[in-house]
């Protein structure tokens, strides 16, 4: 029962921003209608992505790379929602601008151009980057300690399609010692 209350949730969350995203940012741009139809697919066709990694993480096993693809779907939309708020702000902001015509139109067709640039480098940033770790030694001294100590912090670690157990694991030839 707690599996159709998640899915039944998470679908709806995504259905929503879907929505939300082809009403408010992609209606609004200022490109042909053929240009806005493909984005919509494009919006239909990634929301059947995370259709598809809910089902592949919680129902049926699928190579990693399948579930990876998959989930870039759920980031794909959570970015997109963050722009059409931006995107939602700044139009707001320029409707309320004593500008004429011309420079309003200027700045409508920079702020359409510049949220979906944004999008897409961001997005493929993050895909790119996915695997990439960053260490940072910090070194702090604790008064009237008695033995030294060496801690690992691992944050905003994505378990899933792309990193597995074997990944965190080879962070032990960095000469950290992981028990999993």
């Amino acid at each position: 029962m707690g599996f159709i209350i998640f899915a039944t949730l998470f679908i709806s969350v995504f259905t929503l921003l879907s929505f939300y995203i082809s009403k408010r940012f992609i209606k609004r741009l200022d490109f042909k209608e053929k240009t806005k139809n493909k984005l919509n697919v494009f919006l239909i066709f990634n929301f059947i992505g995370v259709l598809l990694y809910l089902t592949s993480r919680y129902m049926i096993s699928v190579p990693n790379y399948l579930n990876f693809l998959f989930s870039i779907s759920i980031g794909i939309i959570f970015l997109l929602f963050l722009i059409t708020l931006f995107y939602d702000i700044f139009h707001f902001l320029l409707h309320k601008t004593s500008l004429n015509e011309n420079r309003r139109n200027f700045f409508k067709k920079t702020l359409d151009v510049g949220g979906i640039t944004l999008a897409s480098g961001i997005t493929f940033s993050a895909a790119h980057g996915a695997k990439d770790i960053t260490i940072e030694k910090v070194n702090v001294k604790i008064k009237d300690l008695k033995k030294e100590y060496k801690i690992i912090q691992l944050s905003d670690i994505h378990v899933g399609g792309l990193i597995g157990k074997d990944f965190i694991i080879t962070i032990r030839g960095l000469g950290y010692k992981l028990e999993l």
